[in-house]
């Protein structure tokens, strides 16, 4: 099972090592999206946050493990309304670039499995990642 504590450590380790990821949190409803995103200032864009996982069983009775469920989302907060079109594909060219780095950090810690994180990531089925530009 993916701790909270644990995601919860991985969105500040991913806030202070991302470069475009200037702020994080971690989330339980998609009201809480709203309000954060509505307090979220353009000046501390791009904004991740995590959704605290959903867990299921899998396996046999012998041998079973946790299945977690994880999304993450990142936002550039901005007024759409200022932009023409090119302006607003860059947006998507930073946040697509963010989530490269995101995944290239989650497949990092997959790796380290005694590292800070204690291989949260360990379990992970990489076939499942997807990325989303818009959402």
């Amino acid at each position: 099972m993916l701790k909270i504590n644990k995601l919860r450590e991985f969105v500040a380790v991913c806030v202070a090592t991302l470069e475009p990821v200037r702020s994080g949190k971690l989330v339980v409803t998609k009201d809480e999206v709203t309000k954060f995103m509505k307090d979220h200032e353009m000046d501390d864009n791009i904004l991740l946050l995590a959704i605290v996982p959903e867990h299921d069983l899998g396996g046999q009775d012998d041998a079973l493990k946790y299945q977690n469920m994880l999304g993450f989302y990142l936002f550039e907060k901005t007024d759409y309304s200022e932009h023409d079109h090119d302006s607003y594909l860059d947006i998507f060219v930073r946040t697509q670039a963010a989530a490269k780095l995101l995944v290239e950090k989650i497949l990092e810690e997959r790796e380290n499995q005694c590292g800070f994180l204690g291989g949260m990531f360990l379990d992970l089925n990489t076939s499942s990642i997807t990325i989303s530009p818009v959402k």
